[in-house]
């Protein structure tokens, strides 16, 4: 059961944190916790009713960003310039973060490994 908790907790740290401090950095209004849940919400919801309902994947992509980015300017009061900045920079940060818990959460590695690649360094690749 603890660990059911504690893999629910990073879960929704690495879903709403990256959103949130994104936001916060490029001066939205509203940051708050059930702010950001309601735009991932939004999002994914938007997500799935574009792969529905859309058949072509790359309209689909484009149109549920610069739907998602309306939803974010709505709700964190924010331009949409800076909306669409916010989904972007997140959505990478993201990305980096679930990599990075994957890898260290991963099946066989050695220490110079992890090492690496927290380091940030070209030539992790070769560790």
């Amino acid at each position: 059961m603890l660990q059911f908790l504690t893999l629910l907790i990073v879960i929704i740290a690495a879903a709403v944190f990256p959103l949130m401090l994104t936001a916060r950095a490029l001066g939205a209004e509203r940051t708050g916790f059930w702010w950001v849940v309601l735009v991932l919400v939004l999002q994914s919801a938007l997500s799935k009713a574009g792969d529905t309902l859309i058949g072509n994947d790359t309209v689909a992509f484009v149109l549920v960003f610069l739907v998602g980015a309306l939803a974010i300017k709505l709700a964190f009061v924010t331009t949409y310039a800076k909306a669409m900045l916010i989904s972007v920079v997140s959505t990478v940060i993201t990305i980096v973060c679930w990599l990075l818990l994957i890898k260290l959460l991963g099946g066989k590695h050695n220490a110079a490994e992890e090492a690496a690649m927290l380091m940030g360094s070209p030539f992790s690749c070769l560790a």
